[in-house]
């Protein structure tokens, strides 16, 4: 499921949602998320600045829906059948 492009204001959509794949800023390569990941306001406001910064930075696990980012969540039935740690 894509969901949200992380393009202006979209971090309600994506707040409270579960990450379906690690997302990987490099430099420096250190995950911002992960699989299972509950995603919050700061991570989405976090991977926004990076793609908003005049730094070269790839966002690793980002996919593209044309010329929109998005990152794939779980879906409802996934997010339900998903066991806390």
């Amino acid at each position: 499921v894509l969901a949200g492009g992380l393009v202006g204001d979209l971090d309600a959509a994506l707040d409270g949602r579960v990450c379906a794949d690690q997302i990987v800023p490099y430099p420096p390569g250190i995950p911002a998320l992960v699989p299972g990941q509950v995603i919050t306001r700061e991570i989405v406001q976090f991977l926004l600045s990076l793609m908003r910064s005049h730094k070269r930075t790839d966002l690793h696990g980002v996919v593209h829906d044309g010329y929109t980012p998005c990152i794939r969540v779980m879906t409802q039935a996934e997010e339900r059948s998903h066991r806390a740690l």
